[in-house]
């Protein structure tokens, strides 16, 4: 069964924009310099065997260099909230996999062309392992001088997603679904922070809606998130007020989709919902009413996750259902900062 990260990855990445975007990001600088992007290929994510097993791989790119000749490069998107001691063995599999299908498919090269394996980790406790498998070998001082000349080294190129920080990400000028893919990962292993993430950004959200593919964009995150993400009555108010603001088209596509996990999640009403809502479109005043309902309910239930509250107090509850659409955006911005209750709606 595929992880749901794999899921997110292959759908997003499948189009050559996103992948091209990826790709400025990730690649060393020295290297980047050297390939013409706009000309990438985004090859298959499967590979086989000799005996006809088949390995799933995360990414596989051919982009030409500009002088000349062809690199390829294996994206690979560490899963597991904490690194892979024997990612190096993993990562050498993998690329001489790769090599083994170009020598398949270019029988009469002169030779291999140069690759480079990305690994892109978003392991909280950051990166511990070796990044060569010749660093996997254990031998003493004595061996290691004895093999000196036939010890491996196949190096992997590090991507750490908890060292890049929110400006540049905002400056890496990548495809909205990227950046949000990216800002995912970021967050997968705290759904407090996961959600509050996708309410504060939702100009990057919006984005997404409006861009070529969005709706099919939009749907596979929000399935990533749901897959990721424990039960919690806050993660549902965020997911449903996403989707409740989203265009038309977007909204069809999430009614049409058949998420077992958010059906599981979120009850087996949750369909005929959203389809209840797609066909009032036309009722306006009711749906704007219905939004700021929505965020009012959003916002109460942060403030109980942060502070650790089963109710809230008479006097925000009061101050939460009178306030309007800017008043309570304002409030969830400040509710980010906030030591005490009084500084999310001052009086």
């Amino acid at each position: 069964m595929h992880h749901p990260h794999d899921r997110l990855v292959r759908f997003i990445l499948a189009e050559r924009e996103h992948a091209i975007s990826l790709a400025r990001l990730v690649l060393p600088p020295a290297i980047a310099a050297l390939v013409d992007l706009d000309r990438l290929v985004v090859k298959p994510g499967r590979q086989v065997d000799e005996k006809g097993r088949e390995h799933i791989v995360d990414l596989a790119l051919e982009i030409p260099f500009i002088d000349g000749g062809l690199g390829l490069f294996y994206l690979l998107i560490e899963h597991q909230s904490r690194g892979d001691r024997w990612m190096a063995l993993r990562t050498a599999c993998g690329a001489t996999g790769q090599w083994r299908e170009h020598q398949r498919d270019h029988r009469n090269a002169a030779g291999l062309p140069p690759l480079v394996t990305i690994v892109i980790s978003h392991d909280p406790a950051g990166w511990r392992a070796a990044t060569d498998l010749g660093e996997l070998i254990v031998a003493t001082e004595a061996q290691r001088k004895a093999f000196a000349d036939y010890m491996p080294r196949l190096r992997y190129h590090l991507v750490d997603l908890g060292g890049i920080d929110d400006a540049a990400l905002r400056g890496a000028a990548l495809t909205a679904a990227v950046e949000l893919m990216i800002r995912c990962f970021q967050r997968a292993d705290d759904p407090a922070l996961l959600s509050a993430m996708l309410m504060e950004r939702l100009d990057l959200v919006r984005d997404v809606w409006s861009a070529e593919n969005g709706p099919d964009a939009f749907t596979a995150v929000l399935a990533y998130c749901v897959r990721v993400t424990a039960h919690s009555d806050y993660d549902k108010v965020i997911y449903t007020t996403l989707v409740e603001r989203a265009p038309p088209a977007v909204r069809e596509r999430v009614e049409m989709e058949n998420f077992e996990e958010f059906v599981d999640k979120y009850g087996s009403h949750w369909r005929a919902h959203f389809a209840e809502r797609i066909r009032a479109e036309g009722r306006q005043a009711g749906r704007e009413e219905g939004r700021e309902e929505g965020r009012a309910e959003l916002l109460s239930a942060l403030i109980q996750q942060k502070f650790q509250l089963d109710t809230l107090p008479e006097w925000l509850e009061a101050r939460i259902a009178a306030a309007d659409v800017a008043e309570l955006t304002a409030a969830g911005l400040r509710l980010l900062a906030a030591d005490r209750l009084e500084e999310v709606m001052p009086g």
